[in-house]
């Protein structure tokens, strides 16, 4: 492992005084580089420069090291997390470390470290590669702007102030400010920022390995407000995702995360998207982060399950209001999807015209489906036992009617009561289900939008008969 090489060091004005205190006005290197493994030839260095400029500062060994702003020019930083989740090349350097023996109260009586300050100029970039996923995710940040500002281990509770601004690729922007204090016993982090016209596809090295799904298009516009307060993480992060489509790239993780969302991926994407096929999604995120159970991407997969499912649900009310009241989640039986389960359109029993609220109801459906092209409905009718009842009434009178009328010489025995059969009942439930989607189509929607079930009938002797509306 390399630690450190440079072309030229030039001190200024070092003295050296009583209790080996040494002084200087500032250090200057050129063409810096620290930090390089030797085990390849296409190793890149933790950190290189055209120049490093350190300021005035003042030096005890073993009591105090005071050290001035730190001025970093034309900076290089790559960040490498190698397959066994380890940075490189730091993990050499702390294997080659010797063990360090000693308590937590012996650490904190050590020397005081002080530091003003680090800023970065100049054409600087951060590059970021991690082989744990597949395919390597690499991302380079060009920097506008990276500082630090000063901390000092003698008061822990001081906060110092961040702040990174950069492009990520030619179009897309990071801006990032916050505070941290980097000497408190816990982690104590406060950062806001914006992330602008993030291009999808490359994070699908996380979201196949993690969620179970490739980003095939979109882009992120990205609002993040996090803190962490003595270990605990409490923030939000809001997204906008532009023309976002994915595809399965792992069935298992997916189902998984269908259960986190009670409904298709597809589903609940294509409610959220707006008329500009935006959508827009806000993610709580907490935890305790040295909790053994913590686990970041855990984290991820249930809070964009959970604001997915009630964004979508929001959605759909406030869309089909005053009714929409019934939307549930349902479990398709036998089968691993499911559906959002809209109002169903209740008839009168043996009625093929539905309830006089039907038509204002299929109103709001079809200004819903007209804001939301790419949603799908399925019509499904179900028929039931009051309706054969009804049927059963309807033909014994019928059968009455029919009947010639009784003489004084003759007496006709009643009949036998009418049998309504199971295909009279799916024969009516049909009609109904070809009905409401003919209703739809004369308002607007495209036929191919609107799905007919197999008619069925519901077997509870108090169900009501209904076309369902299936998402």
């Amino acid at each position: 492992l390399l630690l450190a090489s440079l072309q030229r060091l030039q001190v200024h004005a070092l003295q050296l005084g009583d209790g080996q205190l040494l002084t200087l006005d500032a250090i200057d290197l050129d063409a810096p580089v620290l930090l390089q493994a030797s085990d390849t030839s296409h190793s890149r260095p933790l950190l290189s420069a055209t120049a490093l400029h350190v300021g005035a500062s003042r030096l005890q060994p073993g009591k105090a090291y005071a050290v001035g702003p730190i001025t970093l020019r034309d900076a290089d930083i790559t960040l490498q997390l190698a397959a066994d989740r380890s940075w490189r090349p730091l993990q050499q350097l702390q294997a080659g470390s010797p063990p360090v023996n000693g308590t937590a109260s012996d650490a904190a009586a050590g020397p005081r470290l002080s530091l003003a300050g680090i800023t970065v100029q100049g054409r600087s970039q951060v590059s970021f590669l991690d082989q744990g996923v597949k395919p390597a995710f690499r991302q380079r940040l060009l920097l506008d702007k990276l500082s630090i500002g000063g901390m000092d281990s003698d008061a822990p509770g001081s906060w110092t102030p961040l702040a990174l601004a950069g492009r990520l690729g030619e179009y897309s922007r990071v801006d990032l400010s916050g505070r941290a204090r980097p000497f408190s016993s816990k982690i104590n982090v406060e950062l806001s920022g914006q992330l602008q016209q993030l291009d999808l596809p490359p994070l699908s090295s996380y979201t196949a390995a993690e969620l179970g799904y490739n980003l095939q298009s979109g882009q992120m516009d990205s609002d993040v407000d996090i803190k962490i307060a003595d270990d605990q993480l409490d923030g939000v992060i809001k997204l906008v995702l532009n023309k976002l489509t994915v595809q399965a790239a792992d069935p298992e993780l997916l189902a998984q995360l269908t259960r986190e969302l009670n409904m298709p991926l597809d589903s609940a994407l294509n409610m959220l998207r707006d008329g500009n096929d935006n959508i827009r999604l806000k993610l709580p995120m907490s935890g305790d982060i040295h909790n053994p159970d913590f686990d970041l991407s855990s984290l991820i997969n249930k809070a964009l399950g959970k604001a997915l499912r009630t964004a979508a649900l929001a959605y759909l009310k406030y869309a089909l209001q005053p009714y929409g009241t019934l939307i549930t989640l349902a479990q398709m039986a036998g089968k691993a999807a499911n559906y959002v389960a809209l109002d169903a359109i209740p008839y009168p029993a043996g009625s093929t015209t539905p309830a006089s609220a039907a038509s204002p109801y299929l109103d709001k459906l079809d200004a819903l489906l007209s804001d939301r092209p790419q949603l799908r409905v399925q019509v499904c009718s179900l028929a039931s036992e009051t309706d054969r009842q009804a049927l059963t009434r309807a033909a014994a009178t019928r059968q009455a009617q029919a009947r010639p009328p009784e003489d004084t010489y003759t007496i006709t025995p009643p009949s036998a009561p009418p049998v309504i059969a199971d295909e009279a009942l799916l024969a009516l439930a049909e009609q109904r289900a070809a009905d409401i989607k003919r209703q739809l189509v004369k308002r607007g929607i495209a036929p191919e939008r609107l799905f007919l079930c197999k008619p069925e009938i519901d077997k509870d002797s108090t169900a009501a008969p209904r076309v369902e509306l299936r998402l």
